[in-house]
């Protein structure tokens, strides 16, 4: 029974973690820009990968409005 119990609660923590994941948007875009800089490192283009990826962080926030970019940015 009590393992049943820690089994839930497990499951419980690791779905709340995966939402937080899913809907932080500033998460994403640390992760995107980390693996971007990274394959451009990799692959000695790392001035294109940045500029590629201020260009889709510029447009996405262009798209967000400002009422949600107070409250959740």
């Amino acid at each position: 029974m009590l393992e049943a119990f820690v089994e839930f609660l497990l499951e419980l923590f690791a779905e709340g973690i995966v939402w937080i994941l899913l809907f932080s948007s500033w998460l994403w875009f640390i992760i995107m820009g980390f693996s971007w800089l990274l394959y451009g490192i990799l692959n000695y283009q790392t001035l294109l990968w940045i500029c590629v990826g201020f260009s889709i962080w510029w447009l996405i926030t262009l798209f967000v409005p400002l009422e949600s970019q107070d409250s959740t940015w």
